[in-house]
């Protein structure tokens, strides 16, 4: 099964050499297409490290992240691959995340979009938190957040190809309106319990733009049809009482290994690391 990861970039931190490692140490059988905006910093230094991890880099304009992000797909299955992903700048997978997607696809051929557990880091990227999730809901998507993170969400060749794209419109919350499009045109969604990825909370992240989002998010509310305020308050408490029933909360022992902003291999072992962002 051949993978297709694509990284968007633009103005990205130190954080995307921990990214492109992270995907060239799967070991799986996988084409790495990264999309430059044409007017990214550290042009020279990004090419050296993706040709250190055989990644192919693309540099050209374009609209937005999510331009680049599906010129990059595009390219992915010009090169054969079956299944699709992509990862932000400031994201990795974590060892054998691949495997894992691989052998899900390869049991359940009826199934076209795969996501699992994912982990948040701090500018240093560590562990700060665990987010553990539960199965596709359409209800719990329409009125409420997305919790299919592009970390550890993978795709297939066919949904891409046959489904929704990605809406270029939007900067930020696309990724929902693609995910829930697909599911709500019959490709099947599953959730798989494991932790598949990492995202970076640094600050600089485009959502921290607090105003756009909300802007957004209230957009996206009305094209999905989303239910007023009540039905959102419900969808919240329902999806919190869902989590908790499955075991979503708590601490978790973390033993495994991350990348750090120097692109190392930070080793971590039976590390605490609760549901919530700060663990103190």
């Amino acid at each position: 099964m051949r993978f297709g990861v694509v990284t968007a970039v633009k103005g990205a931190g130190p954080e995307l050499e921990a990214c492109l490692r992270s995907v060239s140490a799967q070991g799986a059988d996988c084409v790495h297409i990264v999309q430059c905006h044409s007017d990214t910093p550290l042009l020279q230094s990004l090419a050296r490290t993706a040709s250190e991890c055989g990644a192919l880099v693309f540099t050209e304009p374009d609209s937005g992240i999510y331009d680049g992000i599906s010129r990059g797909l595009d390219r992915a299955c010009g090169a054969g691959a079956e299944v699709l992903s992509w990862l932000n700048a400031d994201e990795q997978y974590l060892e054998g995340a691949l495997d894992r997607v691989s052998s899900e696809f390869a049991g359940s051929p009826e199934v076209s979009l795969v996501y699992g557990d994912y982990m948040q880091l701090d500018g240093g990227l560590r562990p700060v938190s665990v987010r553990r999730e539960i199965g596709p809901n359409m209800f719990l998507l329409r009125n409420g957040v997305n919790y299919i993170m592009s970390c550890s969400a993978f795709f297939t060749r066919g949904m891409w190809r046959d489904g929704p794209r990605l809406d270029t419109s939007y900067r930020l919350v696309a990724d929902k309106k693609f995910y829930f499009l697909a599911m709500e045109r019959g490709f099947i969604g599953r959730h798989v319990r494991g932790i598949l990825g990492a995202a970076a909370v640094t600050g600089r992240n485009a959502s921290s733009d607090f105003a756009a989002a909300s802007a957004e998010q209230a957009r996206l509310r009305e094209e999905l049809g989303s239910g007023p305020v009540p039905v959102r308050l419900l969808a919240r408490m329902l999806r919190r009482l869902i989590k908790l029933c499955a075991g979503c909360y708590g601490r978790i022992g973390f033993s495994g290994r991350l990348y750090n902003v120097n692109g190392v291999l930070s080793e971590y072992d039976s590390m605490p690391v609760g549901s919530r962002w700060s663990n103190g």
